[in-house]
């Protein structure tokens, strides 16, 4: 369960992003922007109606003061890491976090939602946020930060944002191959070139709203003890409300690839994240 063609398909859709930013930057960026799935999902899903949640123990074990934040881990996600790394902020919130402060905002945000994909079927599958209403709350963001510093600056912020894109796997494990119409009516190398085709619609829309300084995550070398089971329960099924506090959980989940069946530990992320730091590095000094 824990590779797929999808893996494949992120690296793929890796290359596609990157020639699709042709312009050179050389500001450092003080703002990060995130869409995608529950790989950059710092807890949107908390505030809508869906079962594809992970605000409960065992989750954010390692995260400070243990609080199940709704991320999909045992701790921090990559982006965390990426946003510390360049002096950003500490954590990644939640744009439907209602709290954040027009200074929080102006530092970035998480649009993501676990659960969804490319495919716009998929999300529906779990009533989670699509890719495009995650578009919608992007451009409802600008508003704001506009309402607060102006349509200029404003601008300027997004131009000089960094732009990260976590998608793919659940269009492939909890779509098409769940699902009867995708995989009916698809061969598995036709249903990526239809992904493709949805996810140049997306970057061409964000390019569109000013975005320039675009990456995408794909897996790291899989370097641990433990590849093929993850931390929580067996590991080999358990994720989501299977995953919860009456699971049994490994002492040490350094040594894991996997947090649960599905997704990574806070070890993995902080790896995931080194091995974009080059890259994020090339797009923004190039």
């Amino acid at each position: 369960m824990h590779f797929s063609y999808s893996y494949i398909f992120l690296l793929h859709l890796l290359v596609l992003i990157l020639k699709a930013h042709a312009q050179k930057h050389n500001s450092l960026v003080s703002t990060i922007l995130v869409f995608g799935d529950s790989t950059a999902d710092p807890g949107n899903n908390n505030h809508i109606l869906t079962t594809i949640k992970s605000n409960f123990k065992p989750y954010g074990r390692e995260f400070p003061n243990h609080v199940s934040t709704g991320r999909f881990t045992n701790g921090k996600l990559a982006y965390d890491f990426i946003a510390k790394h360049f002096g950003i902020k500490e954590y990644v919130p939640p744009y439907l976090d209602q709290s954040l402060s027009i200074e929080e905002l102006k530092t970035g945000v998480s649009f993501a939602s676990a659960g969804t994909g490319i495919d716009p079927l998929t999300a529906q599958h779990s009533n989670v946020i699509p890719l495009s209403k995650q578009v919608e709350y992007f451009k409802e963001y600008q508003e704001k930060i506009e309402a607060a510093i102006g349509k200029e600056q404003t601008k300027k912020l997004i131009k000089e944002s960094l732009f990260i894109i976590s998608i793919g796997s659940n269009d492939i494990i909890a779509n098409y191959k769940l699902y009867p119409f995708p995989s009916e009516n698809y061969t598995v190398s036709a249903y990526i070139d239809f992904l493709l085709q949805h996810a140049h619609n997306f970057l061409k829309e964000l390019l569109d709203e000013g975005a320039r300084k675009i990456a995408m995550a794909g897996l790291p070398p899989l370097d641990f003890e433990f590849v093929n089971i993850g931390c929580c329960g067996t590991g080999l099924l358990e994720f989501g409300l299977a995953c919860n506090p009456m699971s049994n959980i490994c002492p040490n989940s350094s040594k894991y690839y996997w947090w649960d069946s599905v997704h990574p530990t806070e070890k993995a992320y902080d790896i995931i994240s080194k091995t974009l730091f080059p890259t994020i590095d090339s797009i923004i000094k190039n």
